[in-house]
């Protein structure tokens, strides 16, 4: 596999971002109409607004099943509150006092208006490449909107091989970067030697250990999005906390982060199923590639790591097998959850041991205890296909695991 020059990737990125920026922007401005539109009498609103809620009802004042209007409804929030009324008011040609109601969805537009901000952070770094898009009819929201869902899942690192080569960078722990970079691997040769790509993605040393020998467990990463600095109780990081984005690398995971989320509020609202039923496809690929990528990334770095190894694999293995039948943010979401508490042995943070803890149901249940650096070693190939983040809580006592 080639390293992308980073000319390649800035074209790449600015080929895809100008447009999902530009969609979302037209997108936006369809929302706020209807959000406008809220306790406002039919026959007040403009003729767009008119058509979109007439759409696919019938002569009852009832819709078909796949009625434009009931899109709008689900995606948008707005409707008629009395469409039979409605029907009735235009036969008898007397005025359509029909209010509209409008119900907001901020789980699909709160998602959709930091993909815009995101995109536009993005751009500014790479450039915008001018795009065309309008919105005149109803009929056109729709196709913009699944314009939208597709082309965010063209910027998923499953399906875009530059995209991945920036995911798989966003936090790992130097040796296995190293292994990565050894063209005998054929994963990525020379990576560690291409200064140019690395600095223009923005990639440092954002967490380093005391003692020299253990200087091969520095964790290299975007340092606006890897590494997450909380307190003992809660965190302080925010993935929507734009003023953070300073690097091309942190930028473009936030957007990929963003896009599962709005994927996944879709999902939790059966929105896939009734209205962009082909995703459900891509998800069932995207779990399998996942599962491929772990067999055969071990079988490249099985001799380095530690005979234990299978304490995490197995259960990782065992989540991304029953995540075929769940939704793909499910496979992205933090319900389940990995901790890592270390306790000194000598007032030394490289001695430490790593008691790996899941998280079911609000309730903590100790698995094992391994030594912290063989932990390390378990988890970087996880890291590397971001399965798993690894954030620092802030007295340095501790550290966070989350299976993505």
């Amino acid at each position: 596999m080639r390293v992308p020059t980073l000319s390649e990737i800035k074209q790449e990125i600015k080929k895809r971002v100008s447009y999902i920026h530009a969609l979302a922007i037209e997108l936006l401005k369809v929302q706020e109409r209807c959000a406008q539109a809220s306790n406002k009498y039919f026959d007040e609103l403009d003729t767009f607004l008119q058509e979109a809620l007439l759409a696919g009802l019938d002569d009852t004042g009832k819709y078909s099943e796949n009625a434009l209007a009931l899109l709008y409804r689900d995606i948008v929030g707005i409707e008629l509150a009395n469409s039979e009324l409605l029907v009735r008011l235009l036969r008898r040609g007397e005025q359509p006092k029909v209010r509209i109601i409008y119900i907001p969805k901020p789980e699909i537009w709160r998602s959709i208006k930091f993909i815009e901000k995101i995109s536009k952070r993005i751009l500014d770094i790479v450039g915008t490449e001018f795009v065309s898009v309008s919105i005149n009819k109803p009929i056109d929201f729709a196709e913009k909107f699944t314009e939208l869902i597709n082309e965010l899942i063209r910027i998923l690192p499953q399906f875009n091989n530059t995209i991945l080569f920036i995911w798989s960078l966003a936090d790992n722990i130097y040796w296995y970067l190293s292994e990565v970079s050894k063209p005998e691997n054929n994963i990525y040769p020379n990576l560690l030697e291409l200064k140019d790509v690395l600095e223009g993605l923005g990639l440092k040393t954002i967490r380093s250990w005391n003692k020299q020998k253990y200087e091969e467990y520095k964790i290299l990463g975007y340092e606006d999005y890897a590494t997450a600095i909380c307190t003992e109780h809660s965190l302080k990081f925010s993935l929507f906390n734009l003023k953070e984005c300073n690097t091309l690398g942190g930028s473009v995971c936030k957007l990929i982060e963003l896009s599962y989320e709005l994927l996944r509020n879709l999902s939790s609202s059966h929105l896939y199923t009734k209205w962009f039923i082909n995703i459900k496809d891509f998800e069932r690929e995207i779990v399998l590639r996942l599962q491929e990528s772990i067999d055969q990334t071990y079988n490249i770095f099985k001799p380095t790591l530690p005979d234990h190894r299978e304490q995490i694999v197995a259960p990782l293995k065992l989540k991304l097998s029953t995540d075929l039948e769940l939704s793909l943010a499910d496979l992205r979401g933090i319900r389940h959850r990995l901790f890592i508490d270390q306790a000194r042995e000598d007032g030394s943070l490289s001695f430490g041991w790593a008691v790996i803890l899941h998280w079911y149901d609000n309730n903590l249940i100790v698995r094992h205890k391994i030594p912290l650096f063989d932990m390390l070693d378990l988890i970087a190939p996880f890291m590397f296909l971001r399965l798993i983040d690894l954030i620092i809580v802030m007295n340095e006592n501790a550290f966070v695991l989350l299976s993505r």
